[in-house]
């Protein structure tokens, strides 16, 4: 079910609206990483870590998400 929401087209567009809601915002996602992946795969846990920086980076900052 988990992946099925993921792929869903509503869920996708709901997600960029989320994200569309701040001036200063990037939607990125991590094809074929299911929520697990964070723990199962270094690579996939390496870019939620980079992602999340980024965005204490910026807040700490005020300097935008690069794209």
């Amino acid at each position: 079910m988990q992946d099925r929401n993921r792929n869903d087209s509503k869920h996708q567009a709901s997600q960029i609206e989320l994200a569309n809601l701040s001036t200063n915002s990037v939607h990125k996602t991590i094809d074929s990483a299911p929520h697990e992946a964070l723990i199962i795969s270094p690579d996939a846990a390496a870019n939620t870590i980079q992602a999340v920086q980024d965005v204490v980076t910026a807040a700490r900052t005020g300097a935008p998400l690069s794209r």
